[in-house]
């Protein structure tokens, strides 16, 4: 029995579980394309989406560190579309490749936080909507 083979299957399957739930990678890149270029992006709770990395709670997962730069529409693309098929190291090892349908979180670097459960397009702004799963 390959054991890794059927750590990835696990790991593949709670992934499209919580897809379900979340805004996952290729939508939000889909979203972002559409968006002018100078749209602020921003986390409903404060800060700017940026620094990638694999979530602390799901390592198949990506998530974002919330930063108080602004962030516009055009610079927050490049950083979707340069994790979108990019392998990320997790947390305690391992690589995990990071595609369209990787759900999205905000959270400091080893550390679990919010999910992105949707967004929201209003004023010239994007606002990333998020909920905590845990409470």
């Amino acid at each position: 029995m390959d054991f890794q083979k059927l750590i990835d299957t696990m790991n593949e399957t709670s992934r499209m579980e919580r897809s379900n739930y979340h805004v996952t990678l290729g939508e939000l890149i889909e979203f972002v394309d559409k968006l002018p270029l100078l749209t602020i992006i921003k986390i409903d709770d404060g800060g700017s989406p940026s620094d990638p990395h694999s979530y602390r709670g799901y390592y198949s997962d990506l998530s974002f560190q919330a930063l108080g730069e602004k962030i516009n529409a055009e610079k927050f693309a490049k950083i979707l579309k340069g994790a979108n098929g990019n392998t990320f190291e997790g947390y305690k090892g391992g690589d995990y490749i990071m595609e369209e349908n990787t759900p999205l979180w905000i959270a400091s670097y080893g550390c679990t936080g919010k999910a992105i459960v949707a967004v929201n397009e209003a004023d010239g702004e994007l606002t990333l909507i998020t909920k905590d799963l845990d409470s």
